[in-house]
């Protein structure tokens, strides 16, 4: 799956505690390009889908764990602390 923030981080945790999947976690851009290589212009959320199915089975990239409590408080913070900077 594509990294989302917070959504996509909900959703590898509960890939991880709550069922057997196994999830990776790619950066968008690196989509994107794998999308531009393949000529795809197509924008739509099925074609999308396709687009990243291909890409993980051509690519394998490796399963992303999920992010220990305490990263995940700082990163919370992090975030915060820059909503507070961009007001």
């Amino acid at each position: 799956m594509e990294a989302t923030g917070k959504c996509g981080e909900k959703l590898l945790d509960f890939l991880h505690k709550e069922t057997e999947c196994v999830a990776s976690v790619c950066n968008p851009f690196k989509i994107s390009s794998y999308a531009k290589s393949q000529l795809s212009r197509t924008k739509t959320d099925k074609a999308d889908a396709k687009l990243i199915a291909t890409y993980v089975a051509r690519m394998s990239p490796l399963p992303t764990l999920p992010e220990s409590p305490i990263k995940k408080q700082l990163k919370e913070k992090m975030r915060y602390s820059q909503t507070l900077k961009e007001v």
